[in-house]
């Protein structure tokens, strides 16, 4: 994940950095020029007070400033405390009467809008205004000054209050705008990680839609073709007349078989159907699994078995092809039922043998795709596959499929 780019104004740092650089030396210079050795001052109490005063409110400020220059994030409750300090000295320095304390004041009073959240900053300054105010105009004397001196140090004030208030408004902006630049990259980072995901998964059921597909006319051709073959050769010695037929019938299925793998490859899809329509696929398929395994299939189909979507088509040729398949290979069978009835906004495909039933464990057996390929079609259209073996022998097999019309 990229970590977004913070603007200036996204770090509250960088903003004060200017701010306090300022401040810490304005205090620096106000210790130089009042109390330095040019200054001429006259060191008793007062001098010495205010000396230490200033003193104090510049270390706190520069222990403040280093300690956020080294990433410390002072708490709400510790930026309180430092600015109820500095109200304090302030208003001590108005006691001394000591001159420059004005400026003091309103510098901390604008640094405390744009640090501490808005309430606090509001209820503190109010609070320190209505405390410095009267004492700055001297307590003796502030009930009887007129409206104007009053305005005009409002106008004082509200410089500060706005211009920290601004501040604050514009980091605040700005870490939100930052934060949501975070959000939307690492919510473009995690359609990124699903996208991939997505990808492989697409690829993993790629294989396993060619394994089924594969299995289901190479596997069922090369299976017959092995069977047929077996039988031409016991017909070689008692009947050849009928075993040059046989293995003409075999060519054909063998070029047939050529002719599925090269669309197979070029297409990357099994053909399944191709334009058949389903009714005379199906009839077709009966015809030749009776005729090739010499058992009994009684096929019903309803007249309108065309009008369903391709897809669901397909699944139910596939369907109807491995079960007939296993049923002349492995469940000695002499009779089979092949129902496609049409519900309620489904179709069901039910196949019926009265052979020797299922082994168990026979869908998961490993290296064999077909019945677990067929539930994994039938499942992929919102359909269910069952198999079963009723208390008389033989097989049922059925899958429904939804029909969306």
């Amino acid at each position: 994940m990229h970590p977004p780019q913070k603007s200036f104004f996204s770090n509250p740092r960088c903003v004060h950095l200017p701010f306090d650089i300022v401040i810490m030396g304005w205090l620096g210079g106000s210790l130089w020029f009042i109390w330095g050795p040019n200054s001429g001052i006259t060191w008793d109490a007062v001098s010495t007070f205010g000396f230490v005063a200033a003193a104090t409110q510049l270390v706190l400020y520069a222990l403040r400033f280093f300690s956020l220059m080294r990433g410390w994030r002072p708490s709400i409750a510790s930026d309180i405390i430092f600015f109820i300090i500095n109200l304090a000295i302030c208003l001590l320095q108005i006691h001394f009467n000591l001159g420059y304390y004005w400026w003091v004041f309103l510098i901390f009073l604008g640094l405390m809008f744009a640090v501490l959240p808005k309430r606090i900053s509001l209820i503190l300054g109010v609070v320190s205004t209505v405390l410095f105010m009267p004492g700055a105009a001297g307590w003796s004397q502030w009930g009887s000054l007129g409206f104007s001196y009053w305005f005009d140090q409002l106008c004082r004030v509200a410089f500060p209050w706005a211009l920290g208030l601004l501040i604050h408004q514009l980091i605040e902006t700005n870490q939100e705008r930052a934060q949501l630049i975070a959000e939307l990259q690492t919510a473009k980072d995690t359609l990124e990680t699903t996208h991939d995901r997505e990808v492989e998964l697409a690829t993993l059921r790629e294989r396993e839609r060619l394994a089924r597909d594969f299995h289901d006319t190479l596997g069922h051709q090369l299976v017959t073709l092995t069977v047929q073959l077996e039988a031409t050769r016991r017909l070689l010695s008692v009947d050849p007349p009928q075993a040059a037929a046989s293995l003409e019938e075999l060519q054909k299925l063998s070029r047939a078989s050529m002719d599925e793998l090269r669309r197979s490859l070029d297409n990357l899809r099994a053909s399944g159907l191709g334009q058949r329509p389903l009714i005379v696929a199906l009839q077709t398929l009966c015809a030749d699994a009776g005729q090739r395994f010499k058992i009994a299939v009684e096929c019903t189909l309803p007249p309108n078995t065309d009008a369903f979507p391709p897809t669901v088509a397909e699944v139910l040729w596939r369907v109807a092809q491995e079960g007939l398949s296993n049923i002349g290979q492995h469940s000695q069978a002499q009779q089979v039922r092949v129902n496609l009835s049409l519900l309620p906004r489904a179709v069901r495909l039910v196949i019926a043998d009265n052979g020797v039933g299922l082994p168990a464990g026979a869908e998961g057996k490993p290296g064999h795709y077909g019945l677990r390929g067929l539930r994994e079609r039938v499942e992929g259209l919102g359909g269910t596959f069952s198999l079963a073996t009723p208390p008389g022998g033989g097989t049922v097999m059925e899958a429904r499929l939804p029909i969306i019309t």
